[in-house]
């Protein structure tokens, strides 16, 4: 699905069933809400893996996340994501050195 921050954001089922329950709590009349939901879930790509371990994404979740021809997969424990080289390069940099101390103590960790 896509995220946010230009990336997608993969996610096992069970994590978006609970996503699901979550946008289907909110109200029809908050367009925002709304707007998200439609966002996320029309984008989203459900998939299976072929003989090689491959799966297929889609063009738009491709042009969302600015993935043109190599892509970074990120490991995020329960979910991964996957993201252009450049990407994944400037999210490196925000938490290296000292920044990443200071996050960790900022998040609890």
């Amino acid at each position: 699905m896509p995220h946010p921050d230009n990336y997608i954001a993969v996610l096992p089922p069970a994590r978006v069933t609970k996503l699901l329950a979550q946008v289907s709590e909110m109200k029809l009349s908050d367009r925002d809400a709304q707007a998200v939901k439609a966002k996320i879930f029309s984008n989203a790509l459900s998939f299976t893996f072929d003989k090689q371990g491959r799966f297929g994404i889609t063009a738009s979740l491709l042009g969302h996340g600015s993935i043109a021809k190599d892509a970074v997969l990120c490991g995020m424990g329960d979910t991964f994501n996957i993201m252009s080289p450049a990407r994944w390069t400037e999210m490196d940099r925000a938490t290296a050195g000292e920044n990443f101390g200071d996050m960790m103590r900022r998040i609890g960790l």
